[in-house]
């Protein structure tokens, strides 16, 4: 959804637009940059591979409203990317305000100081996340991380991976967490990232392929446990990796009750062509020996 901002035009005379240039000019120069690796070069806060008059998220670095907030270049360094996704951020902080409205609506009438919910850009380099995941690595990805940023509505959390033109990252989260909510009974979240690893493709694509462990619980008593694959591409596209559908590879049905072992309800393994696929696989019907029903 897009949330378009309002712009106002300023028209000046020719001798006052001159003199207000040559103040922002004069201000700019007197700025420090930022700082990134011990370097002070200020093109750091520039995506790789930009280029001057180009349309993208360099429009954000610039100071111009966006309606998205995640960038798709290629950046030199994680923390110039996650400058320009805080920028982008501010250019659109009607989503940061909305996401507070929302949270100060879900609070009771009589809790105190419900003025006090605040949200402000944040990205931050989150290799913890990986740290139990096991990874390997080649061709065309030279290293892999995770970035955790804000949205409005959650904090996401996305894989990004350094390629020869630089730190780009995935165009859907790992993780997402929405801000004020939990996760209900009867719905699937994501909780850890099992493995990432680079594959070829039948088509001869290199993706990058993760294998997650998702989480749901059936009721009080039961738990659903999945591990579900999915392959970015890294060759199709100069910007951004883009992510398809995830596939359910195996689902385990776990009992509170110590005297019922857990249910492989199927498992089965993926093939990667054009898209990653599931190799059919049909359903275990032992699911009825824990009596939780469909």
């Amino acid at each position: 959804m897009q949330f378009p901002l309002g712009m106002k035009r300023l028209f000046l005379p020719l001798a006052s637009m001159f003199s207000l240039l040559a103040c922002v000019s004069a201000t700019d120069s007197a700025s420090s940059p930022n700082t990134f690796d011990g370097q002070s070069d200020a093109s750091d806060l520039l995506p790789a591979d930009a280029e001057s008059g180009e349309e993208g998220e360099e429009d954000a670095v610039r100071g111009e409203p966006v309606d998205h907030v995640t960038p798709k270049d290629a950046f030199p360094t994680i923390a110039a990317f996650c400058v320009a996704q805080e920028r982008m951020m501010e250019r659109s902080s009607h989503l940061l305000r909305a996401a507070e409205e929302r949270l100060r609506g879900t609070r009771d009438q009589d809790e105190e100081n419900d003025d006090e919910v605040r949200l402000a850009p944040h990205c931050e380099e989150n290799r913890g996340i990986l740290a139990r995941t096991a990874t390997f690595l080649s061709a065309p990805v030279q290293d892999l991380s995770a970035v955790t940023y804000e949205v409005g509505e959650a904090l996401e959390t996305r894989i990004i991976v350094k390629l020869d033109r630089g730190w780009v990252v995935a165009d859907d989260p790992l993780l997402q967490d929405i801000h004020g909510e939990g996760w209900p009974v009867d719905e699937w979240h994501t909780e850890s990232i099992a493995e990432v690893h680079v594959e070829k493709a039948r088509n001869g694509a290199m993706s990058l392929v993760a294998i997650a462990r998702e989480v749901m619980m059936r009721d009080e008593m039961h738990q659903e446990v999945a591990r579900t694959a999915r392959a970015c591409n890294l060759d199709g596209s100069e910007k951004g990796i883009f992510c398809g559908s995830s596939v359910t590879i195996d689902r385990t049905l776990f009992s509170e009750q110590e005297d019922i072992d857990p249910v492989v309800l199927f498992a089965t393994d993926y093939e990667l062509g054009d898209a990653l696929t599931a190799i059919p696989e049909e359903m275990d019907e032992e699911r009825e020996q824990c009596g939780c029903g469909d």
